[in-house]
């Protein structure tokens, strides 16, 4: 195996040296074909477009012309004229073109003086009768409302006073004789001696001791 690549790769190198590119270099009798084949007088410039060859869905406004130069120019003048004729009935009926936002639609013929003046007539009458009747609506409303309207209550802001005099009510002979009497003393010593508690012991002599412990 690596004989064999040795000896394929020695012949490359061989038969195709550094720098070496190989390209295809046309012959002479190629290149003289081709110039013949551009020359202007074997491609006239008067060959149309043929679109019978496209595969493809024509439009409803395809229109397929002759390739005889004659033919062809004798169905231009008739669309040309077509377009022409067309023009002039969509101006003698008023047709305009319509434009974005507008509504598709003949224009309405000019009307007359007096016509106009009929219509600015009814249109003032209309208007009278709709502000008569405006105002009888008005009118009843506000009688309507006037009979519903609840009676008015008077509100009397009364002026501020000074502060009130304070009265003094008769002291109450019981009353007073409370207050002279004295409380009975309790006797501790006695019967009403409250029990000592011996949590409350407890912590009393814990305290003394505490305390006597600080002072030591």
């Amino acid at each position: 195996m690596f004989p064999y690549s040795l000896f394929y790769l020695t012949k490359c190198f061989a038969d195709n040296p550094v720098n070496h590119f190989p390209t295809y270099q046309p012959s002479d009798e190629r290149i003289a074909e081709i110039n013949a084949s551009l020359v202007e007088e074997n491609n006239p410039l008067n060959i149309h477009y043929d679109a019978s060859q496209e595969v493809r869905a024509k439009g409803a406004g395809f229109y397929q012309f002759s390739a005889d130069e004659v033919t062809r120019r004798k169905e231009m003048e008739d669309l040309k004229k077509a377009r022409e004729d067309t023009e002039k009935t969509r101006e003698e009926l008023g047709a305009v073109d319509v434009r974005p936002g507008e509504v598709e639609g003949m224009v309405q013929e000019s009307e007359g003086v007096g016509e106009q003046l009929k219509k600015s007539r009814a249109m003032e009458k209309r208007k009278r009768e709709l502000e008569e009747r405006r105002k009888m609506l008005d009118a009843k409303r506000r009688k309507t409302n006037h009979g519903n309207e609840p009676p008015s209550i008077k509100i009397e802001v009364q002026e501020p006073m000074g502060p009130p005099a304070i009265v003094q009510a008769p002291l109450d002979p019981f009353a007073a004789l409370e207050a002279q009497t004295p409380l009975p003393k309790l006797d501790l010593k006695g019967k009403g001696k409250m029990k000592e508690d011996p949590a409350d012991a407890f912590l009393a002599a814990l305290e003394r001791d505490i305390l006597k412990g600080t002072n030591k």
